[in-house]
Protein backbone atom coordinates (compact mmCIF):
# COMPACT_ATOMS: atom_id res chain seq x y z
CA UNK A 1 0.00 0.00 0.00
CA UNK A 2 2.99 2.24 1.17
CA UNK A 3 4.48 1.45 -2.56
CA UNK A 4 1.30 1.94 -4.23
CA UNK A 5 0.58 5.56 -2.66
CA UNK A 6 3.70 6.84 -3.36
CA UNK A 7 3.72 6.40 -6.82
CA UNK A 8 0.34 8.21 -6.48
CA UNK A 9 1.83 10.96 -4.96
CA UNK A 10 4.88 11.04 -7.58
CA UNK A 11 2.53 10.64 -10.33
CA UNK A 12 0.42 13.87 -9.00
CA UNK A 13 3.81 15.95 -8.53
CA UNK A 14 4.46 15.18 -12.35
CA UNK A 15 1.58 16.74 -13.37
CA UNK A 16 1.31 19.69 -11.14
CA UNK A 17 4.97 19.97 -12.58
CA UNK A 18 3.58 19.93 -16.33
CA UNK A 19 1.07 22.20 -15.39
CA UNK A 20 3.60 24.84 -14.03
CA UNK A 21 5.97 24.24 -17.11
CA UNK A 22 2.80 25.20 -19.67
CA UNK A 23 1.87 28.14 -17.57
CA UNK A 24 5.83 29.65 -17.28
CA UNK A 25 5.82 28.45 -21.62
CA UNK A 26 2.42 30.30 -22.18
CA UNK A 27 3.85 33.30 -20.34
CA UNK A 28 7.13 33.39 -22.11
CA UNK A 29 5.50 32.52 -25.68
CA UNK A 30 3.11 35.63 -24.63
CA UNK A 31 6.46 37.86 -24.44
CA UNK A 32 8.50 37.06 -27.49
CA UNK A 33 6.02 35.72 -30.15
CA UNK A 34 5.02 38.43 -32.75
CA UNK A 35 1.37 40.07 -31.90
CA UNK A 36 -1.71 38.69 -33.87
CA UNK A 37 -4.47 40.79 -34.27
CA UNK A 38 -6.16 39.49 -31.41
CA UNK A 39 -2.96 40.84 -29.38
CA UNK A 40 -3.80 44.25 -30.86
CA UNK A 41 -5.85 47.01 -29.75
CA UNK A 42 -7.63 50.43 -30.96
CA UNK A 43 -6.04 53.54 -29.95
CA UNK A 44 -9.49 54.48 -28.96
CA UNK A 45 -10.41 57.93 -29.74
CA UNK A 46 -7.98 57.96 -32.61
CA UNK A 47 -8.26 55.25 -34.82
CA UNK A 48 -5.09 53.86 -35.24
CA UNK A 49 -4.13 50.34 -33.76
CA UNK A 50 -0.65 49.84 -31.72
CA UNK A 51 0.76 46.67 -30.57
CA UNK A 52 0.54 45.23 -26.95
CA UNK A 53 3.58 46.13 -24.97
CA UNK A 54 5.25 43.58 -23.26
CA UNK A 55 3.94 44.07 -20.07
CA UNK A 56 0.96 44.08 -21.37
CA UNK A 57 1.00 40.40 -22.81
CA UNK A 58 2.77 39.54 -20.06
CA UNK A 59 -0.50 40.44 -17.46
CA UNK A 60 -2.96 38.91 -20.34
CA UNK A 61 -1.57 35.63 -20.07
CA UNK A 62 -1.15 35.93 -16.45
CA UNK A 63 -5.16 37.41 -15.71
CA UNK A 64 -6.03 40.91 -15.03
CA UNK A 65 -8.60 39.58 -12.86
CA UNK A 66 -7.65 37.14 -10.67
CA UNK A 67 -8.05 35.74 -6.89
CA UNK A 68 -4.69 37.93 -6.16
CA UNK A 69 -6.16 40.71 -7.14
CA UNK A 70 -9.22 40.79 -5.69
CA UNK A 71 -7.92 39.82 -2.28
CA UNK A 72 -5.10 42.18 -2.73
CA UNK A 73 -7.84 45.09 -3.35
CA UNK A 74 -10.27 44.10 -0.33
CA UNK A 75 -7.82 44.13 1.89
CA UNK A 76 -5.56 46.55 0.94
CA UNK A 77 -7.08 49.32 -1.04
CA UNK A 78 -10.92 48.83 1.50
CA UNK A 79 -9.56 47.44 4.82
CA UNK A 80 -6.84 48.68 5.25
CA UNK A 81 -7.44 52.60 3.66
CA UNK A 82 -10.07 52.29 6.70
CA UNK A 83 -7.43 52.39 9.16
CA UNK A 84 -5.04 54.36 7.62
CA UNK A 85 -7.67 57.34 7.23
CA UNK A 86 -8.29 57.80 10.67
CA UNK A 87 -4.48 58.55 11.33
CA UNK A 88 -4.32 60.73 8.21
CA UNK A 89 -6.48 63.70 9.81
CA UNK A 90 -7.39 62.54 13.37
CA UNK A 91 -5.25 65.62 14.03
CA UNK A 92 -7.53 68.11 13.28
CA UNK A 93 -10.35 66.73 15.66
CA UNK A 94 -7.49 66.52 18.53
CA UNK A 95 -6.70 70.36 18.06
CA UNK A 96 -10.52 71.78 18.10
CA UNK A 97 -10.32 75.05 19.80
CA UNK A 98 -13.49 74.59 21.98
CA UNK A 99 -15.01 78.24 22.67
CA UNK A 100 -13.23 79.40 26.04
CA UNK A 101 -13.36 82.14 28.67
CA UNK A 102 -11.14 84.09 31.44
CA UNK A 103 -11.11 81.88 34.39
CA UNK A 104 -12.32 83.92 37.26
CA UNK A 105 -12.03 82.24 40.50
CA UNK A 106 -14.82 82.15 43.25
CA UNK A 107 -18.00 80.97 41.84
CA UNK A 108 -17.62 78.12 43.89
CA UNK A 109 -18.71 79.69 46.66
CA UNK A 110 -21.91 81.19 45.36
CA UNK A 111 -24.92 80.13 44.47
CA UNK A 112 -24.43 81.87 40.88
CA UNK A 113 -24.47 79.83 37.44
CA UNK A 114 -22.26 79.79 35.37
CA UNK A 115 -23.71 82.23 32.65
CA UNK A 116 -24.97 84.80 35.38
CA UNK A 117 -21.12 84.62 36.61
CA UNK A 118 -19.44 85.17 33.27
CA UNK A 119 -22.20 88.01 32.95
CA UNK A 120 -20.48 89.61 36.00
CA UNK A 121 -17.18 89.34 35.24
CA UNK A 122 -16.77 88.86 31.32
CA UNK A 123 -17.43 91.71 28.65
CA UNK A 124 -19.12 91.47 25.36
CA UNK A 125 -18.34 91.59 22.09
CA UNK A 126 -19.55 94.46 20.17
CA UNK A 127 -20.58 92.98 17.04
CA UNK A 128 -22.75 89.75 17.96
CA UNK A 129 -23.24 89.81 21.62
CA UNK A 130 -20.73 86.77 22.25
CA UNK A 131 -19.06 86.66 25.40
CA UNK A 132 -15.16 88.10 24.98
CA UNK A 133 -12.54 85.01 24.94
CA UNK A 134 -9.33 86.76 25.88
CA UNK A 135 -10.70 89.54 27.75
CA UNK A 136 -11.92 90.09 31.34
CA UNK A 137 -13.10 93.37 33.76
CA UNK A 138 -10.71 94.17 36.28
CA UNK A 139 -10.57 93.79 39.80
CA UNK A 140 -12.92 97.13 40.16
CA UNK A 141 -15.35 95.99 37.55
CA UNK A 142 -13.68 98.87 35.04
CA UNK A 143 -12.37 98.29 31.66
CA UNK A 144 -11.23 95.10 30.41
CA UNK A 145 -8.01 93.23 30.78
CA UNK A 146 -6.46 90.74 29.18
CA UNK A 147 -7.10 86.87 31.35
CA UNK A 148 -5.18 86.74 34.17
CA UNK A 149 -5.23 83.23 35.84
CA UNK A 150 -6.60 81.00 32.67
CA UNK A 151 -9.34 79.76 31.02
CA UNK A 152 -12.36 78.11 31.63
CA UNK A 153 -13.45 75.71 28.42
CA UNK A 154 -16.96 74.45 26.80
CA UNK A 155 -16.96 70.91 27.74
CA UNK A 156 -19.99 70.00 25.76
CA UNK A 157 -18.57 67.84 23.27
CA UNK A 158 -14.64 67.63 24.55
CA UNK A 159 -13.53 66.71 27.79
CA UNK A 160 -9.79 67.58 26.30
CA UNK A 161 -8.23 68.96 23.26
CA UNK A 162 -4.69 69.71 23.06
CA UNK A 163 -5.64 73.45 22.67
CA UNK A 164 -7.41 73.26 25.70
CA UNK A 165 -4.99 70.87 27.78
CA UNK A 166 -2.41 73.16 27.14
CA UNK A 167 -4.08 76.72 26.96
CA UNK A 168 -3.17 76.99 23.24
CA UNK A 169 -5.53 79.98 22.93
CA UNK A 170 -5.65 83.99 22.83
CA UNK A 171 -1.84 85.05 21.73
CA UNK A 172 -1.16 81.42 21.60
CA UNK A 173 -3.88 80.31 19.28
CA UNK A 174 -1.50 79.91 16.44
CA UNK A 175 -0.01 76.99 18.00
CA UNK A 176 -2.28 75.13 16.69
CA UNK A 177 -2.86 76.76 13.68
CA UNK A 178 1.07 76.29 12.41
CA UNK A 179 0.75 72.75 13.93
CA UNK A 180 -1.71 72.19 10.86
CA UNK A 181 -0.21 74.33 8.93
CA UNK A 182 3.51 72.79 8.78
CA UNK A 183 2.16 68.95 9.57
CA UNK A 184 2.02 69.52 5.10
CA UNK A 185 5.53 70.55 4.81
CA UNK A 186 6.39 67.15 6.32
CA UNK A 187 3.68 65.65 4.25
CA UNK A 188 5.75 67.45 1.13
CA UNK A 189 8.82 65.46 2.30
CA UNK A 190 7.64 62.16 3.16
CA UNK A 191 5.61 61.65 -0.16
CA UNK A 192 8.33 62.26 -2.45
CA UNK A 193 11.00 60.29 -0.57
CA UNK A 194 8.20 56.82 0.47
CA UNK A 195 7.58 57.77 -4.10
CA UNK A 196 11.18 57.45 -4.53
CA UNK A 197 11.37 54.27 -2.67
CA UNK A 198 8.40 53.15 -4.08
CA UNK A 199 10.03 53.19 -7.56
CA UNK A 200 13.79 52.06 -6.59
CA UNK A 201 12.88 49.38 -4.40
CA UNK A 202 9.56 48.12 -4.50
CA UNK A 203 5.85 49.16 -3.11
CA UNK A 204 5.96 46.54 -0.68
CA UNK A 205 8.66 48.19 1.71
CA UNK A 206 7.10 51.47 1.07
CA UNK A 207 3.60 50.77 2.10
CA UNK A 208 4.99 48.80 5.01
CA UNK A 209 7.45 50.99 6.80
CA UNK A 210 4.87 54.55 5.97
CA UNK A 211 2.44 52.47 7.41
CA UNK A 212 4.08 51.73 10.43
CA UNK A 213 5.90 54.76 11.50
CA UNK A 214 2.15 56.18 10.81
CA UNK A 215 0.80 54.49 13.52
CA UNK A 216 3.76 55.45 15.90
CA UNK A 217 4.63 58.94 15.52
CA UNK A 218 0.57 59.63 15.88
CA UNK A 219 0.19 57.40 19.15
CA UNK A 220 3.60 59.75 19.88
CA UNK A 221 1.73 62.85 19.36
CA UNK A 222 -0.23 62.18 22.33
CA UNK A 223 2.13 62.40 24.47
CA UNK A 224 4.34 64.91 23.60
CA UNK A 225 2.16 68.59 23.28
CA UNK A 226 3.49 69.82 26.81
CA UNK A 227 6.83 70.02 24.89
CA UNK A 228 5.66 71.73 21.57
CA UNK A 229 8.89 72.02 19.95
CA UNK A 230 8.60 67.91 20.58
CA UNK A 231 4.80 67.86 19.61
CA UNK A 232 5.98 70.12 16.29
CA UNK A 233 8.62 67.57 15.24
CA UNK A 234 6.30 64.31 15.72
CA UNK A 235 3.84 65.90 13.87
CA UNK A 236 6.04 66.47 11.30
CA UNK A 237 7.23 63.22 10.87
CA UNK A 238 3.45 61.59 11.26
CA UNK A 239 2.67 63.89 8.13
CA UNK A 240 5.48 62.86 6.44
CA UNK A 241 4.34 58.84 6.05
CA UNK A 242 0.75 59.83 5.56
CA UNK A 243 0.47 59.58 1.78
CA UNK A 244 2.39 56.64 1.01
CA UNK A 245 0.31 54.53 2.79
CA UNK A 246 -2.18 54.93 -0.18
CA UNK A 247 -0.17 55.35 -2.58
CA UNK A 248 1.90 52.21 -2.92
CA UNK A 249 -1.28 49.78 -3.07
CA UNK A 250 -2.89 51.74 -5.50
CA UNK A 251 -0.03 52.02 -7.93
CA UNK A 252 0.55 48.29 -7.25
CA UNK A 253 -3.42 47.79 -8.02
CA UNK A 254 -3.34 49.82 -11.22
CA UNK A 255 -0.46 48.42 -12.54
CA UNK A 256 -1.80 44.59 -12.18
CA UNK A 257 -5.18 45.35 -13.34
CA UNK A 258 -6.92 45.62 -16.28
CA UNK A 259 -8.56 49.07 -17.77
CA UNK A 260 -12.40 48.06 -16.95
CA UNK A 261 -10.75 47.37 -13.22
CA UNK A 262 -8.99 50.39 -12.38
CA UNK A 263 -11.79 52.60 -11.90
CA UNK A 264 -13.38 50.17 -9.52
CA UNK A 265 -9.67 50.20 -7.37
CA UNK A 266 -9.63 53.71 -7.33
CA UNK A 267 -13.34 54.02 -5.94
CA UNK A 268 -12.69 51.08 -3.52
CA UNK A 269 -10.22 52.79 -2.21
CA UNK A 270 -11.98 55.81 -1.50
CA UNK A 271 -14.87 54.06 -0.37
CA UNK A 272 -12.56 52.86 2.58
CA UNK A 273 -11.23 56.22 3.24
CA UNK A 274 -15.04 57.60 3.86
CA UNK A 275 -15.69 54.63 5.99
CA UNK A 276 -13.08 55.56 8.25
CA UNK A 277 -14.18 59.35 7.76
CA UNK A 278 -17.42 58.17 9.14
CA UNK A 279 -16.04 56.04 11.90
CA UNK A 280 -13.77 58.26 13.41
CA UNK A 281 -15.70 61.30 14.95
CA UNK A 282 -17.65 58.44 16.75
CA UNK A 283 -14.93 57.32 18.61
CA UNK A 284 -14.03 60.65 19.37
CA UNK A 285 -17.79 61.19 20.54
CA UNK A 286 -17.01 58.30 22.96
CA UNK A 287 -13.68 59.04 24.00
CA UNK A 288 -13.99 62.80 24.61
CA UNK A 289 -10.56 62.85 25.68
CA UNK A 290 -7.88 63.90 22.62
CA UNK A 291 -5.66 61.03 24.06
CA UNK A 292 -7.41 58.37 24.31
CA UNK A 293 -9.31 59.19 20.91
CA UNK A 294 -5.20 59.62 18.80
CA UNK A 295 -4.25 56.17 20.29
CA UNK A 296 -7.30 54.28 19.33
CA UNK A 297 -7.75 55.53 15.80
CA UNK A 298 -3.64 55.36 15.02
CA UNK A 299 -2.73 52.28 16.32
CA UNK A 300 -5.26 49.92 14.72
CA UNK A 301 -3.30 50.56 11.17
CA UNK A 302 -0.31 49.80 12.51
CA UNK A 303 -1.17 46.64 14.51
CA UNK A 304 -3.25 45.32 11.39
CA UNK A 305 0.09 45.97 8.91
CA UNK A 306 2.39 43.96 11.66
CA UNK A 307 -0.27 41.41 12.31
CA UNK A 308 -1.04 41.17 8.08
CA UNK A 309 2.92 40.95 7.34
CA UNK A 310 3.31 38.11 10.11
CA UNK A 311 0.48 35.98 8.02
CA UNK A 312 1.16 36.56 4.89
CA UNK A 313 5.50 37.08 5.27
CA UNK A 314 -0.78 44.76 3.96
CA UNK A 315 -9.29 72.73 -2.31
CA UNK A 316 -10.72 68.48 0.19
CA UNK A 317 -8.46 69.81 2.90
CA UNK A 318 -9.81 73.11 4.27
CA UNK A 319 -13.66 71.52 3.79
CA UNK A 320 -12.38 69.06 6.65
CA UNK A 321 -10.98 71.50 8.53
CA UNK A 322 -13.99 74.09 8.20
CA UNK A 323 -15.99 70.84 9.81
CA UNK A 324 -15.53 72.02 13.76
CA UNK A 325 -16.28 75.24 12.61
CA UNK A 326 -20.26 74.56 12.00
CA UNK A 327 -22.91 74.89 14.74
CA UNK A 328 -23.96 71.77 16.24
CA UNK A 329 -23.10 68.53 17.18
CA UNK A 330 -19.76 68.27 15.56
CA UNK A 331 -19.24 64.90 15.59
CA UNK A 332 -22.65 64.37 13.94
CA UNK A 333 -21.69 66.90 11.06
CA UNK A 334 -18.54 64.87 10.44
CA UNK A 335 -20.10 61.67 9.92
CA UNK A 336 -23.30 63.21 7.93
CA UNK A 337 -20.59 65.00 5.80
CA UNK A 338 -18.43 61.80 5.53
CA UNK A 339 -21.70 59.94 4.67
CA UNK A 340 -22.13 62.23 1.73
CA UNK A 341 -18.90 60.95 0.19
CA UNK A 342 -20.25 57.31 -0.62
CA UNK A 343 -22.91 58.33 -3.55
CA UNK A 344 -20.27 60.63 -4.37
CA UNK A 345 -17.92 57.67 -5.12
CA UNK A 346 -20.18 55.61 -7.01
CA UNK A 347 -21.38 59.03 -8.85
CA UNK A 348 -17.71 59.62 -9.95
CA UNK A 349 -17.07 56.41 -11.49
CA UNK A 350 -20.27 56.40 -12.99
CA UNK A 351 -19.05 59.73 -14.77
CA UNK A 352 -15.62 59.43 -14.84
CA UNK A 353 -16.22 56.18 -17.21
CA UNK A 354 -19.09 57.41 -19.34
CA UNK A 355 -18.31 61.23 -19.40
CA UNK A 356 -14.79 61.02 -19.04
CA UNK A 357 -11.46 61.80 -16.71
CA UNK A 358 -11.39 65.16 -17.54
CA UNK A 359 -14.51 66.86 -17.90
CA UNK A 360 -15.70 65.31 -14.69
CA UNK A 361 -12.83 67.34 -13.25
CA UNK A 362 -14.07 70.11 -14.50
CA UNK A 363 -17.64 69.98 -13.74
CA UNK A 364 -17.21 68.93 -10.24
CA UNK A 365 -14.72 71.55 -9.64
CA UNK A 366 -17.38 74.34 -11.22
CA UNK A 367 -19.91 73.31 -9.06
CA UNK A 368 -17.38 73.33 -5.86
CA UNK A 369 -16.69 76.86 -6.92
CA UNK A 370 -20.60 77.73 -7.39
CA UNK A 371 -21.43 75.75 -4.23
CA UNK A 372 -18.19 78.33 -1.99
CA UNK A 373 -19.73 81.09 -3.22
CA UNK A 374 -22.96 80.72 -2.30
CA UNK A 375 -22.21 79.90 0.91
CA UNK A 376 -20.43 82.92 1.47
CA UNK A 377 -23.57 84.64 0.61
CA UNK A 378 -25.39 83.53 3.19
CA UNK A 379 -22.90 81.63 5.72
CA UNK A 380 -23.59 85.71 7.67
CA UNK A 381 -27.25 85.43 8.58
CA UNK A 382 -27.87 81.27 8.31
CA UNK A 383 -24.20 80.32 10.01
CA UNK A 384 -25.55 76.99 11.36
CA UNK A 385 -28.56 76.80 9.60
CA UNK A 386 -30.17 73.01 8.11
CA UNK A 387 -29.75 75.19 4.84
CA UNK A 388 -26.07 76.03 5.43
CA UNK A 389 -25.26 72.61 6.58
CA UNK A 390 -26.67 70.95 3.40
CA UNK A 391 -24.78 73.71 1.64
CA UNK A 392 -21.51 72.00 3.12
CA UNK A 393 -22.39 68.73 2.44
CA UNK A 394 -23.23 69.76 -1.25
CA UNK A 395 -19.54 71.45 -1.77
CA UNK A 396 -18.16 68.59 -0.12
CA UNK A 397 -19.90 65.69 -2.11
CA UNK A 398 -18.58 67.96 -5.57
CA UNK A 399 -14.93 67.72 -4.19
CA UNK A 400 -15.23 64.01 -3.47
CA UNK A 401 -15.60 63.55 -7.39
CA UNK A 402 -12.75 66.42 -7.51
CA UNK A 403 -10.66 64.20 -5.35
CA UNK A 404 -11.65 60.84 -6.70
CA UNK A 405 -11.30 61.67 -10.70
CA UNK A 406 -7.80 63.61 -10.18
CA UNK A 407 -6.70 61.01 -8.27
CA UNK A 408 -7.55 58.60 -10.51
CA UNK A 409 -5.98 60.29 -13.94
CA UNK A 410 -3.25 61.30 -12.09
CA UNK A 411 -2.23 58.07 -12.10
CA UNK A 412 -3.23 57.20 -15.57
CA UNK A 413 -1.32 59.87 -17.10
CA UNK A 414 1.94 59.35 -15.59
CA UNK A 415 4.35 56.22 -17.53
CA UNK A 416 5.22 53.51 -15.47
CA UNK A 417 8.84 53.54 -14.76
CA UNK A 418 8.04 56.87 -12.48
CA UNK A 419 4.28 56.20 -11.92
CA UNK A 420 4.50 56.70 -8.14
CA UNK A 421 7.27 59.60 -8.07
CA UNK A 422 4.59 61.76 -10.41
CA UNK A 423 1.80 60.74 -8.14
CA UNK A 424 3.80 62.24 -5.32
CA UNK A 425 4.94 65.27 -6.63
CA UNK A 426 0.89 65.84 -7.79
CA UNK A 427 0.15 65.45 -3.78
CA UNK A 428 2.94 67.26 -2.85
CA UNK A 429 2.27 70.40 -4.68
CA UNK A 430 -1.28 69.85 -3.36
CA UNK A 431 0.34 69.77 0.14
CA UNK A 432 2.19 72.79 -0.26
CA UNK A 433 -1.01 74.86 -0.71
CA UNK A 434 -2.30 73.01 2.02
CA UNK A 435 -0.07 74.72 4.38
CA UNK A 436 -2.70 77.84 3.56
CA UNK A 437 -5.21 75.68 4.68
CA UNK A 438 -5.64 76.05 8.35
CA UNK A 439 -4.89 79.48 7.71
CA UNK A 440 -7.68 80.22 5.18
CA UNK A 441 -10.30 78.07 8.28
CA UNK A 442 -8.62 80.98 11.02
CA UNK A 443 -9.63 84.19 8.56
CA UNK A 444 -13.29 83.01 9.69
CA UNK A 445 -12.29 84.29 13.01
CA UNK A 446 -12.84 88.01 11.41
CA UNK A 447 -15.54 87.10 8.75
CA UNK A 448 -16.88 84.25 8.10
CA UNK A 449 -17.39 84.77 4.38
CA UNK A 450 -13.34 84.95 3.47
CA UNK A 451 -12.84 80.87 3.85
CA UNK A 452 -15.62 80.14 0.93
CA UNK A 453 -14.74 83.32 -0.79
CA UNK A 454 -10.81 82.10 -0.99
CA UNK A 455 -11.74 78.73 -1.77
CA UNK A 456 -14.03 79.22 -4.68
CA UNK A 457 -11.63 81.56 -6.53
CA UNK A 458 -9.05 78.61 -5.80
CA UNK A 459 -11.09 76.01 -6.99
CA UNK A 460 -12.54 78.16 -10.12
CA UNK A 461 -8.67 78.68 -10.81
CA UNK A 462 -8.23 75.00 -10.45
CA UNK A 463 -11.42 73.83 -12.87
CA UNK A 464 -9.58 76.59 -15.64
CA UNK A 465 -6.59 74.63 -15.65
CA UNK A 466 -8.13 70.69 -15.37
CA UNK A 467 -9.81 71.18 -18.77
CA UNK A 468 -6.11 71.93 -20.45
CA UNK A 469 -5.65 67.94 -19.25
CA UNK A 470 -5.68 65.56 -21.98
CA UNK A 471 -7.98 62.75 -21.60
CA UNK A 472 -7.08 59.03 -20.12
CA UNK A 473 -10.75 57.44 -20.66
CA UNK A 474 -9.84 55.15 -23.78
CA UNK A 475 -6.75 56.06 -24.63
CA UNK A 476 -3.51 53.87 -24.58
CA UNK A 477 -1.50 55.17 -21.76
CA UNK A 478 2.21 56.22 -21.69
CA UNK A 479 4.61 53.86 -20.50
CA UNK A 480 7.62 55.28 -20.63
CA UNK A 481 8.91 59.20 -20.42
CA UNK A 482 9.32 59.08 -24.60
CA UNK A 483 5.34 58.28 -24.53
CA UNK A 484 4.85 60.72 -21.88
CA UNK A 485 6.11 64.04 -23.80
CA UNK A 486 3.56 63.10 -26.44
CA UNK A 487 0.70 62.01 -24.96
CA UNK A 488 -2.79 64.01 -25.69
CA UNK A 489 -0.77 66.71 -27.62
CA UNK A 490 -3.34 65.42 -30.60
CA UNK A 491 -6.60 65.63 -28.17
CA UNK A 492 -8.92 68.51 -29.13
CA UNK A 493 -9.99 70.58 -26.68
CA UNK A 494 -13.59 70.97 -27.29
CA UNK A 495 -13.75 67.17 -27.30
CA UNK A 496 -15.21 64.27 -25.43
CA UNK A 497 -13.01 61.40 -26.12
CA UNK A 498 -15.88 58.79 -23.86
CA UNK A 499 -18.65 60.12 -25.99
CA UNK A 500 -16.65 60.09 -29.29
CA UNK A 501 -16.10 56.29 -28.53
CA UNK A 502 -19.47 54.92 -27.06
CA UNK A 503 -21.13 56.49 -30.56
CA UNK A 504 -18.62 54.64 -32.64
CA UNK A 505 -19.46 51.20 -30.58
CA UNK A 506 -23.08 51.80 -31.31
CA UNK A 507 -22.17 52.46 -34.92
CA UNK A 508 -20.34 49.15 -35.06
CA UNK A 509 -22.92 46.94 -33.45
CA UNK A 510 -24.49 44.90 -36.00
CA UNK A 511 -28.63 46.13 -36.94
CA UNK A 512 -31.17 44.22 -35.06
CA UNK A 513 -32.52 41.07 -36.68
Amino acid sequence: MVSSYNTKQREEMAQTGTKQMEVEKDLLTALVKPPDEKQKQEKLGLGDVVELTPIEKLMEAAGTRGRFQRRFNWTFNLLVVIFAGMPYVNIVIALTVPDHWCHVPGREATNYTEDQWKALHIPRRADNGSFEQCLMFNSSGGEPVACQQGWDYDRTWFSRTAPSQEDWVCDRRLRAVNVLSFGQLGEVVGTFAFARMGDLYGRRPAFFLSAVSSAVTHCLMACTASIYPLFFAVTLLASATNAATFQAPLVFSLEVSDEETKGFVAMLQCVGWTLGMMGMPMIAWACRDWVPFMIITSAPLGFAILLWKMIFSLAYYSVILNVTNLGGNPFLNWSVQSLAELPGYVAARFLADRLGRRWTLVGSVVGASVGNYIAASIVAEHGSSPAMTALSVGIRLCLVLVNYTAFLQANEMFPTCVRQTGTAIGNIAACILGVLGPYIVHLGTWDARLPFLVVGSITTLGAVLASFLPETLHVRLPETLHEARSFGRDQPYFSCLALRRRRQRRSQQPPPL
